[in-house]
C-alpha cells in the first residue's frame, strides 16, 4: 500500500521478480501539485513561505488556481540571478494533470504592480 494516493507512471520490476531494496515503482501525487518556480534574484525577501500566488496553467488548462508558497531556496544561483520556489496548488477533484508549464503571478508582493513570472 502507498503512504500517498496516486498515479503509477513506472514500474521498474516484473511480477516475481526479486526487488531486495530496488524502487518497485513511481507513483506521482496529484494532490497537491507542487508548482516549481525561478524567480530574478530582485525578488528575494520579498516572497516568503505563505505568500499566495496565482498560477495559470498552459492551454488547455488556462483556468486561475492559488497556490501558497510552501518553500524559499536560501540560496540565489549566482550564473543566472534566480532562485525557486515551491508553491503547493491544491487539485482535489484532480482536474489539473501534474508536468504542466505555468505562469505565476504575486499579486501581493508589488506596489507597482503584481510581479508576473
Amino acid at each position: 500500500m502507498s503512504p500517498i494516493s496516486g498515479v503509477v507512471v513506472d514500474v521498474s520490476v516484473d511480477p516475481g521478480e526479486f526487488v531486495d531494496e530496488k524502487e518497485i515503482m513511481r507513483i506521482v501525487q496529484l494532490d497537491p501539485l507542487d508548482v516549481e518556480v525561478v524567480v530574478p534574484a530582485a525578488l528575494y525577501g520579498r516572497i516568503e513561505k505563505g505568500t499566495r500566488g496565482e498560477v495559470r496553467p498552459e492551454p488547455p488548462f488556462d483556468r486561475i488556481h492559488s497556490a501558497r508558497v510552501v518553500i524559499v531556496d536560501r540560496v540565489v544561483d549566482a550564473a543566472s540571478g534566480t532562485f525557486g520556489l515551491r508553491l503547493e496548488l491544491p487539485n482535489p477533484a484532480g482536474e489539473l494533470p501534474a508536468g504542466l508549464k505555468c505562469r505565476v503571478r504575486f499579486p501581493e508582493i508589488s506596489s507597482q504592480g503584481p510581479e508576473d513570472l
